[in-house]
């Protein structure tokens, strides 16, 4: 009797590892389904290998709203010499471009009171081969004064 209940414990165990084994399966082709629809769905996602670097990244006023200003360093690396331009994305404007070249360098003075995204791309393309972002933060939030403050009558 002992080794009757052993056996259906065994052919139990037995019989649940074929459905585990079709489940995973099943999980993993579906997670592959879902990775490549997803790189797909994405074709505007910058080139591998392309660098584009900016310093520094992020940008401090003292209140919300106010412009911040800053001097920034672009540079930016390819694996090929072409024709490529620096894009504000925010401003929808081109920085600088360069001919025949597969590195390159690019300060200025940036001034803007929100966060702003520049590209790099082949000159006569849309396709972005690289991205950089200018986050800019503030010190203060609000711009209301205190109620406690000083007043001459």
């Amino acid at each position: 009797m002992l080794t009757t209940a052993i056996n259906n414990k065994r052919n139990k165990k037995r019989n649940k590892q074929p459905h585990v084994t079709i489940i995973s399966g099943w999980l993993i082709a579906c997670c592959l389904m879902l990775a490549s629809s997803h790189s797909l769905a994405q074709p505007d996602k910058p080139v591998r290998g392309t660098q584009l670097e900016v310093t520094p990244e992020r940008c401090i006023a003292l209140r919300k709203g106010q412009t911040c200003y800053l001097e920034v360093t672009f540079k930016w690396q390819q694996g090929e010499s072409s024709d490529y331009c620096l894009i504000n994305v925010t401003r929808n404007s081109v920085l600088k471009c360069w001919r025949n070249r597969s590195k390159g360098q690019y300060s200025f003075d940036f001034q803007s009171s929100k966060s702003n995204t520049f590209v790099l791309r082949s000159k006569n393309s849309n396709v972005d081969l690289a991205q950089a972002h200018i986050v800019v933060a503030w010190v203060y939030k609000s711009t209301k004064r205190s109620k406690l403050s000083w007043r001459l009558l």
